[in-house]
């Protein structure tokens, strides 16, 4: 969350599914990117790669998906 934050995006809402605490979780978000930072909006898939990369080897984005309002 806090990579998110970092880059003035809100958490809306959240769902995590944990199979194997620590090895095999998976974290559900839906977000508001309206605030976001500029280089954040322009590319937001990439963006959120990246950060969600750093977060470590076992991190990764699997899927983003636009929901129109």
């Amino acid at each position: 969350m806090k990579a998110l934050g970092e880059e003035g995006i809100n958490v809306l809402a959240g769902y995590t599914n944990v199979l194997v605490y620590y090895e095999r979780m998976s974290c559900d978000l839906v977000i508001d990117v309206r605030s976001a930072s500029a280089g954040a909006q322009g590319n937001l898939v990439e963006v959120l790669k990246t950060r969600i990369s750093g977060l470590g080897p076992t991190f990764k984005l699997v899927s983003s998906e636009s929901v129109k309002l």
